[in-house]
């Protein structure tokens, strides 16, 4: 697979380039740092003026195949819209793809409509026409759908407690006097999968907290921790037993011990047991 930048402004070349600025953000998998930047300079009403292309790409094994990309325009001014294409013969034939329309000044993750070809050698194509409008690129994605689809919380760990799981909503009650404004937990997940935020971060679960699991075919699961402190046992605080150095005898009546000694016992220094 390779990448290619163009123009077809040859009066006054200026290629698609990667830049760090303007980081993408905002959405899933969002990768930061650098991003694939198609300014707005070039020649004005050429259809082809700056492109983007990747090529070499094997899809002939796959079955559903979905292809999606961060996305963002920055020129606030109106323009044509950002066109992709795809090619089953590596770029001598191109057809038009649909995908979410791009956001002003915000990235969103775009999502493509419509079949992508299976063959040996399939060509996208990012194409900006006109100079109006500048645009960035990141996280460019074709997955086969027929991946992995689990995407489930199958175990959870907070407190050393173990959790109960039914559906999407997760209790757990932990011991008594437990303070549950920062706590890490344990987990398991699908294979494949990932969880958002980390099990392991800190949390407060003193209100309820969300976990999103994403299969690898990126279907998304939300699940919902909620956390319950055991109340303190009544029975913990109770004298079960009383001795005086194994030589009385004690009843316990309510809040009172009674104790009997022998005869002629002094009473000034004893153990109590």
């Amino acid at each position: 697979m390779v990448f290619f930048f163009a123009t077809a402004n040859t009066a006054s070349p200026t290629n698609p380039d990667i830049r760090s600025t303007t980081a993408s953000s905002g959405y899933l998998g969002a990768s930061g740092g650098g991003n694939i930047f198609i300014g707005t300079g070039g020649t004005s009403g050429v259809i082809n003026d700056r492109q983007v292309s990747i090529v070499g790409i094997n899809t002939a094994s796959t079955s559903n195949l979905r292809l999606t990309f961060g996305v963002t325009w920055q020129t606030a001014n109106t323009g044509t819209d950002l066109i992709l294409e795809q090619s089953s013969n590596g770029g001598a034939n191109w057809s038009v793809l649909n995908f979410t329309a791009p956001v002003f000044n915000s990235w969103i993750l775009a999502t493509v409509s419509g079949t992508i070809f299976q063959t040996s050698n399939l060509a996208l194509r990012f194409t900006r026409p006109g100079n109006v409008r500048g645009y960035r690129l990141d996280d460019i994605n074709l997955v086969d759908f027929a991946s992995s689809a689990s995407n489930s919380i199958t175990g959870f760990t907070l407190a050393n407690t173990n959790a109960i799981i039914s559906g999407n909503l997760i209790t757990v009650t932990v011991p008594s006097l437990t303070n549950l404004s920062a706590l890490s937990a344990t987990g398991v997940i699908s294979n494949l999968a990932s969880v958002n935020p980390a099990f392991s971060s800190f949390r407060d679960y003193s209100s309820s907290v969300l976990f999103t699991v994403t299969a690898q075919n990126f279907s998304t699961n939300i699940y919902t921790v909620t956390a319950f402190v055991a109340p303190v046992n009544v029975a913990d605080n109770f004298i079960t037993s009383f001795s005086v150095q194994n030589q009385a005898s004690s009843t316990i009546t309510g809040n009172d011990i009674f104790v009997s000694f022998p005869n002629a016992t002094l009473l000034n220094s004893f153990t109590c047991i």
